[in-house]
């Protein structure tokens, strides 16, 4: 990526600030569409967040707008690139030049995200915000550089598909795979993958397990956070990350130069989104925003773990945008026992079969897909 910006500076490139109203004119705002009048259908809608990109379901756009490739704007910032047809609510800006290729939005949304750190839940982007907010694009004889954005767009698509192939190669993917294993996984792998979760069901209760309501504090204990940081410790170049309560990325908002929890040797730490009630495992140096909850596992084992998040999760309503935590930890969670004890083997094995079948899902995106993509991006 380094040397592909030499030589665009060599040829006389150069970046310059830049307005978004000049590249996209006023912004459109979505529609307020209540959850009790949507309908279900096949258009995705898009709302704040970045769970899932932002999609919130699917719906039939009866009483909607629909858009298609634009790039959207929500209340904290986050943007996305929606080369398809969706509709929006109205936390949702949405712009779009039809001289723009797929590839130059991407490398625009990039650049709307490095400014989301300025805004939250108290300072929302509105369009009063979009018609002042700028951005830092490449330019070349006066001009947009849309070439150079492709280019840059494309370079990274490479890099992903070489990171593919490297660990394609790591786990022994790397050659071809025979006939009869693509025909056996060419199967629908959700209901294999349903039958032999059920199969090891069957065993555990046939050994005597049994599932049993429990307190989540069985499971952690609760950390005192001594010191609460906001954005504003966020470094380009930090070393340290910074967990937040995003749902994606584990929660990983930026990078700082300093920590507040340290982990040592095997130890690690269980991170709770109060807002998102996302749950991730932190084996690494970090501090925290606000609306995360520090936990200290009791039991070491990621699939364990795991599969605790998965039963906990469950147990907690949904409650919008507000804390979850105080209900989170009432809440009892349901996990197997047996002979009295928790069943540790048996929630490690069932992890261990979901991920089985994620390698599996692989060797298909190998034969199927990855040839495809490369040559598509050669395009």
């Amino acid at each position: 990526m380094q040397e592909l910006e030499e030589k665009f500076k060599q040829s006389g490139g150069e970046f310059k600030e830049v307005k978004l109203t000049s590249l996209f004119g006023d912004a459109d705002r979505g529609q307020r569409l209540v959850r009790a009048k949507r309908i279900s259908g096949n258009i995705p809608l898009a709302t704040a967040g970045e769970q899932n990109q932002g999609i919130a379901e699917n719906i039939n756009p009866i009483n909607s707008i629909t858009y298609e490739n634009s790039i959207t704007i929500d209340m904290f910032g986050n943007a996305f690139c929606r080369d398809y047809t969706f509709c929006a609510d109205d936390n949702i800006l949405i712009v779009n030049n039809s001289s723009y290729t797929t590839k130059a939005y991407l490398y625009i949304t990039s650049c709307i995200n490095k400014n989301k750190i300025k805004y939250s839940y108290i300072r929302q982007y509105r369009q009063k915000i979009y018609a002042c907010e700028t951005v830092i694009l490449p330019f070349l004889n006066n001009e947009l550089a849309l070439d150079y954005m492709h280019d840059y767009i494309r370079e990274i698509e490479h890099d992903y598909i070489r990171e593919i192939d490297a660990y394609l190669k790591l786990v022994g993917l790397d050659e071809e795979v025979s006939a009869d294993e693509v025909l056996l996984h060419s199967k629908d792998t959700s209901k294999l993958l349903s039958d032999r979760l059920s199969e090891l069901e069957e065993q555990f209760k046939k050994s005597g397990g049994v599932m049993k309501e429990v307190n989540p504090s069985k499971f952690f204990n609760v950390v005192k956070i001594n010191n609460i940081f906001n954005k504003s410790i966020l470094q380009e170049n930090g070393s340290y990350p910074v967990q937040s309560s995003n749902s994606i990325n584990n929660g990983i908002i930026g990078y700082s130069d300093t920590y507040d929890f340290k982990v040592e040797g095997n130890d690690k730490f269980v991170l709770f989104g109060d807002h998102t009630r996302t749950l991730s495992i932190a084996d690494y140096n970090f501090s925290v925003l606000d609306n995360v909850k520090v936990l200290k596992p009791l039991f070491k084992d990621n699939n364990v773990l795991l599969y605790i998040f998965t039963y906990w999760k469950k147990a907690i309503p949904e409650l919008g945008y507000a804390r979850h935590w105080k209900v989170a930890f009432k809440n009892n969670i349901t996990i197997p026992f047996i002979n009295d004890s928790i069943a540790l083997d048996y929630m490690h094995e069932y992890i261990q079969e979901i991920e089985k079948f994620v390698v599996r899902d692989l060797i298909l995106f190998k034969n199927k897909k990855l040839k495809a993509y490369k040559q598509a991006i050669k395009e």
